[in-house]
């Protein structure tokens, strides 16, 4: 698999768009990595960005306020 040879999931689908006219999102790919991931897989290693994603619960807004 191309992850495991550190392609990032963007290069991913523009290469099988490109060579193996399939189109794939880069979000289906990390999902599967994410699947993978949660399933014990080692995929998630192999991504280049080794940060948490965070998720945002609540609709709060980060732009300023302005009082009154």
């Amino acid at each position: 698999m191309l992850l495991r040879e550190e392609w990032s999931p963007e290069q991913i689908s523009g290469w099988l768009a490109a060579e193996k006219q399939i189109k794939i999102s880069h979000e289906w790919i990390y999902q599967a990595v994410i699947d993978d991931k949660n399933q014990k897989g080692d995929l998630h290693l192999h991504l280049r960005c080794q940060k948490r994603r965070k998720k945002r619960y609540g609709t709060y807004s980060r732009r300023g306020q302005i009082k009154e």
